[in-house]
């Protein structure tokens, strides 16, 4: 049965557009979820752009799909559909690294989550939080872990509003694992390709991090 993600306007079951896959392995991987400093464009370089998540596998023992999206912000990455192929092509066991913030406050309204990690609403959109629940949440549902991670810092070492904490909230609401990116990935201002996404060097450094970060919650675990 297709995932349903329910947005307030109505069950949505809109497949996905990536070409990233899950491969036929019996070992768990790990998926990520999240927006342009993740993947850049289609992934791999863009522009001078990276993504941390195409940096990512050499630092772990498993397979990671990288599910992020250019552009996306909690509300619209759900709206699209993109979430629900993790859903629906992970498999128990695997793990799901959910990192938004960057697009939640933009000015279009396909992307824009309200602030905070409540439950109120304004016209049938929700908090930033409570998108960053619906995708915890399903992905208990289907035996997957989902883990919590904050914001990339910007160029300036700054982060737009809260989502950094609201993150964090969310995480310690819902029991899963928060990693706080935004506070050990600090890549120098050189490694920025502008003033939001990386450069290879610094993809590289950030996905290090995660990895480290991975490690301290016994990912991959131990044999």
């Amino acid at each position: 049965m297709r995932a349903l993600v329910w947005l307030g306007l109505g069950l949505l079951g809109i497949g996905c557009g990536s070409n990233s896959a899950r491969p036929q392995t019996g070992a768990p991987v790990i998926w990520i979820a999240g927006d342009s400093t993740a993947r850049a464009g289609n992934g791999g370089e863009s522009n001078g752009k990276w993504g941390w998540g195409d940096k990512l596998q050499p630092h772990v023992g498993l397979v990671v799909v990288n599910a992020a999206k250019s552009g996306r912000s909690s509300r619209s990455y759900l709206a699209e559909g993109n979430w629900n192929k993790i859903v629906e092509e992970g498999k128990p066991g695997d793990y799901v690294l959910i990192q938004f913030g960057h697009n939640d406050s933009s000015p279009n309204h396909e992307r824009w989550s309200l602030p905070g990690f409540g439950e109120e609403t304004e016209n049938s959109v929700h908090t930033f939080g409570w998108y960053l629940r619906t995708m915890v949440r399903q992905a208990k549902e289907h035996q997957l872990k989902p883990i919590l991670l904050s914001p990339t810092r910007m160029r300036n070492g700054q982060l737009l509003r809260d989502y950094r904490e609201w993150t964090r909230k969310v995480a310690k609401q819902e029991s899963v694992p928060f990693m706080d990116v935004f506070a050990e990935a600090r890549p120098a201002p050189s490694a920025y390709a502008d003033e939001v996404h990386p450069t290879s060097e610094g993809a590289e450094l950030i996905a290090g991090v995660v990895a480290k970060l991975l490690a301290k919650e016994g990912i991959p675990p131990s044999r």
